[in-house]
């Protein structure tokens, strides 16, 4: 038995070629059941067998998120599995396997098992420690498991991976430090203004950046908010997402005399506030300070607004101090990470090890089990005279009996399991106790 992994990822592929391989929710099922269609189709009919190229039909699963996809799978035989997933994964999309290699990583047992756990916690993503990628692990598993898709083997990898990526975040600070720019503008904000419930915010562009900003501050629990973007309607559609009002482009003179916090987040090539257009509406603002967070880039707020009176301006440059500063503290934080890596690789290993004893056990004691059956069912016959409490007694001592013998090699066989010697007793048990292969 070995786990395999192929997959490709931000690393070893371009953007083009992952939006290939983007498995939404109903995609993913699709994709599970050609697997199981693949490997099905292939397998000989007349043998039995319920692997291809040692490929287990249920015992498999397709990971796939923004930056990757992966298939992990239980296989008899590593390099023939690979292969055989690589290949699938062509055909997934219809590209050649030959194309497809070079674009491909190959892991095996531990390496696998160590990958999908680096990926549960977030250190093998594009930025790292990101929050979403355990959510997608988890995900991922429930979908295959309504496919009736993942064994005891995959299920067991993914389960433990499962638990490493909720102890990283929960004993480590690996998701704790900000990140993202929008955030750390956000989170800026909340810091700097004292009630930012009733403070007036000022949202310029309606992009990815500038909504990840507004829902931020709306988690801060700001209330008055308001949007303006080159596109009105792309304005009221962010702006009825987060409780607040769309304003047109022509009316940004009245909305910056409203305002008291500014987050300026477009997509433009050019400065869209300029000092000349703030300078106009200061005496309306009557001394109020105005805070300006810029997390455009190229930058949307002209430098020089700094200079004026009660304004503030914080451009990207500021934030990205703070963010590579984060950075930093995760980067801290990934010795701590993996440490808890080894522990939960260790664990599913004992597990994985202690598997191969299940089968020679169960024989072993089904085995005891009919001799002293078969024993005490001769004695009793010849002892007439019992009544049926006294039976029940002699039966109970012989059942104890032979438990209490069976204890301590059950034991010492499950240690030996753990430290990686668990085929070679299996082996020695069944030799001495004649038990069937």
């Amino acid at each position: 038995m070995s786990i395999i992994l192929v997959g490709l990822n931000h690393r070893t592929a371009p953007i083009e070629l992952r939006e290939q391989f983007s498995l939404a929710q109903c995609a993913l099922q699709l994709a599970l059941e050609e697997l199981r269609n693949y490997i099905t189709s292939d397998t000989p009919k007349d043998n039995g067998s319920q692997k291809i190229g040692g490929i287990s039909q249920i015992d498999s699963i397709i990971l796939s998120t923004c930056h990757r996809v992966e298939v992990y799978a239980d296989v008899e035989n590593a390099e023939n599995g690979q292969k055989k997933l690589g290949e699938f994964l062509g055909q997934l999309q219809g590209i050649p396997y030959g194309r497809l290699k070079s674009y491909l990583y190959f892991y095996k047992d531990r390496e696998a098992i160590e990958h999908l756990m680096r990926v549960a916690s977030g250190l093998d993503s594009m930025i790292l420690g990101e929050p979403q990628i355990l959510g997608q692990v988890t995900r991922t598993f429930l979908e295959a498991q309504k496919a009736f898709h993942v064994g005891s083997v995959i299920s067991q990898a993914f389960s433990r991976a499962i638990h490493t990526g909720k102890r990283a975040r929960n004993e480590t600070g690996i998701g704790r430090y900000t990140t993202s720019v929008g955030h750390a503008g956000a989170r800026l904000i909340q810091q700097k203004v004292t009630n930012l419930s009733k403070a007036r915010v000022l949202l310029i562009g309606a992009g990815e950046m500038a909504e990840l900003a507004v829902r931020t501050l709306r988690k801060y629990d700001a209330k008055e908010i308001r949007v303006i973007n080159r596109t009105f309607s792309r304005a009221n559609e962010l702006a009825q997402e987060v409780n607040g009002k769309a304003v047109h482009w022509n009316d940004l003179s009245d909305v910056l005399v409203w305002a008291d916090v500014i987050i300026s987040a477009t997509d433009a090539p050019h400065l869209v506030l300029h000092s000349s257009q703030v300078e106009q509406i200061l005496p309306l603002r009557k001394n109020r300070s105005l805070l300006i967070v810029d997390i455009a880039f190229p930058r949307d707020v002209e430098p020089t607004i700094k200079d004026l009176n009660n304004i503030e301006l914080i451009d990207i440059d500021d934030l990205k101090s703070v963010v590579d500063e984060n950075m930093e503290y995760r980067k801290a934080e990934i010795p701590h990470v993996e440490k808890i890596i080894e522990e939960e690789i260790e664990l599913l290993y004992d597990w994985l090890n202690s598997r191969q004893l299940i089968p020679v056990l169960t024989d072993l004691r089904r085995k005891i089990k009919d001799l002293v059956e078969e024993e005490l069912q001769k004695a009793l016959r010849r002892l007439k005279n019992l009544d049926a409490h006294d039976q029940q007694i002699i039966k109970q001592m012989t059942h104890r009996i032979s438990n209490q013998i069976l204890h301590e090699p059950t034991a010492r066989l499950k240690k030996s399991a753990s430290n990686g010697n668990g085929f070679h007793y299996a082996d020695t048990v069944r030799e001495l106790f004649n038990l069937d292969k």
